[in-house]
């Protein structure tokens, strides 16, 4: 079997099909996941609030499983965060960002943070925008601003087990 390229003939015979399937495989995936942060609603969040790069970055070393619009609905151990005064910064980690956008959420936009009923030491935050998407939080995350939210009303701050201090 002969193939045309330019003025020379090119034998196909003896190519295999495996880098094609692997570089489709590849396709797919990416596909299939922008298909579903699509569908939990990742990009609606990531429009309100852009991560326009405000400064370097200190991602933790351990990854996240979060959940977007519905707490049953999440992605397990695959998030990038980071969370300082200003607020907190989500992304997903690589290869798998391809064409994903990260998310900076400023604390001084959450209007509701606390505890999903159901769901263990699980925080569910909203924006202040009521067409927002919800998010579920584990407490790793958000102790930072329970400990500031909980100084402001002048109590104590919830303990937490020590899951997620390590920073890179």
């Amino acid at each position: 079997m002969f193939a045309l390229s330019g003025a020379m003939a090119v034998s196909l015979r003896g190519v295999w099909p495996w880098p094609l399937l692997f570089a489709g495989s590849c396709v797919l995936l990416v596909v299939l996941l922008r298909v579903v942060l699509w569908g939990m609603g990742w990009d609606r969040l990531a429009r309100r609030y852009p991560d326009r790069g405000r400064g370097p970055v200190s991602w933790h070393r351990r990854l996240a499983s979060i959940a977007i619009g519905r707490p049953y609905f999440s992605l397990n151990n695959c998030v990038r965060w980071s969370a300082d005064d200003l607020g907190l910064r989500l992304g997903i980690e690589p290869p798998l960002n391809i064409c994903t956008p990260r998310v900076w959420i400023p604390w001084s936009e959450v209007a509701r943070l606390e505890v999903e009923p159901g769901w263990g030491r699980t925080y569910r935050i909203e924006g202040t925008d009521p067409a927002g998407v919800p998010v579920f939080l584990p407490v790793a995350i958000v102790e930072g601003e329970l400990a500031v939210r909980a100084s402001m009303r002048g109590e104590e701050a919830l303990g937490t087990d020590g899951e997620g201090g390590d920073r890179e």
